[in-house]
């Protein structure tokens, strides 16, 4: 019997297993871009406020006076609207921080960050960049509205 095309030869060994590490790789190349772009995307996806929204505090606070800025109502990240504008500041997905919206290639950096207390702290650095987000300072997102007692001041007008 002769058995000629049944034999395999080093070439074809070879390139079965180029074959497999390429494989490999793709595979691994696709998890970590899943991993690093999209789970991050879902992470948090649903944002709980734990805040008792009937106290006497919120009472006093919720009231249309208070209102220093607005969301562009997204669910996942909103958009901070400031006078009418949207402007590049958004919400991170579990609502801890304020990051500025940068080229798709760069990591957005930190504006804010929100404390324990649910108050937007500003960094100094973006409260000297960009003078308009003191208005947001020690403010409190409640639903699609930025709140402050107080509302806007007469220097945050």
């Amino acid at each position: 019997m002769n058995r000629k095309g049944a034999e395999l030869t080093v070439n074809q060994i070879i390139v079965m297993v180029i074959a497999v590490f390429v494989l490999v790789i793709v595979i691994v190349g696709a998890g970590l871009a899943f991993y690093n772009y999209i789970y991050p995307n879902f992470k948090g996806y649903t944002y709980e406020d734990k805040r008792n929204l009937d106290g006497p505090y919120y009472n006093s606070l919720i009231k249309p006076e208070n209102v220093v800025a607005s969301t562009d109502g997204q669910t996942k990240t909103p958009y901070i609207i400031l006078n009418g504008q949207k402007t590049k500041y958004y919400f991170t997905a579990d609502r801890k921080q304020i990051k500025e919206a940068t080229s798709w290639y760069q990591k957005n950096p930190i504006v804010a960050e929100i404390d324990v207390d649910y108050k937007i702290k500003v960094s100094d650095e973006y409260l000297q960049k960009d003078p308009r987000l003191a208005v947001i300072e020690n403010g409190e997102l409640i639903e699609r509205e930025i709140y402050k007692a107080g509302g806007k001041g007469q220097d945050d007008k």
